[in-house]
């Protein structure tokens, strides 16, 4: 970034505020995985990472103009695009099948970790 403003701030404090909060619904999934409560352990998961999601893409929305390689940024623009309709997926299928919202939570970090690194 060559210049941050009001909007920046706010946008990474947001995304900030959201990932201090993964290890809560990561407990909560750790604990009731195997119990009849695991849809629902599942779904307060999925949805945290659904407005993580939000919350970042809002960050690269916000930082595109203001960055020093904007090719970059639209490269991860493009790439991130995937997570919020995917983790809502994710969120809304967890009452059907919890592996399947497990297993795209893990493809999408997985898919990131490969094509992050591009950058």
């Amino acid at each position: 970034m060559h210049r941050a403003d009001p909007a920046l701030l706010f946008a990474n404090g947001f995304l900030l505020f959201l990932v201090t909060a993964v290890p809560f619904p990561t407990a909560v999934l750790a604990e009731y995985l195997r119990t009849p409560a695991a849809p629902a352990a599942c779904q307060l998961y999925a949805g945290v990472f659904f407005a993580i999601g939000i919350a970042f893409y809002l960050l690269l929305l916000t930082s595109e103009k203001r960055s020093v390689s904007p090719e970059a940024m639209h490269h991860l623009r493009r790439d991130y695009r995937l997570g919020p309709p995917l983790y809502l997926l994710a969120t809304v299928l967890a009452p059907v099948n919890i592996w399947l919202t497990l297993g795209i939570c893990s493809a999408l970090w997985i898919f990131w970790g490969i094509t992050t690194r591009e950058c």
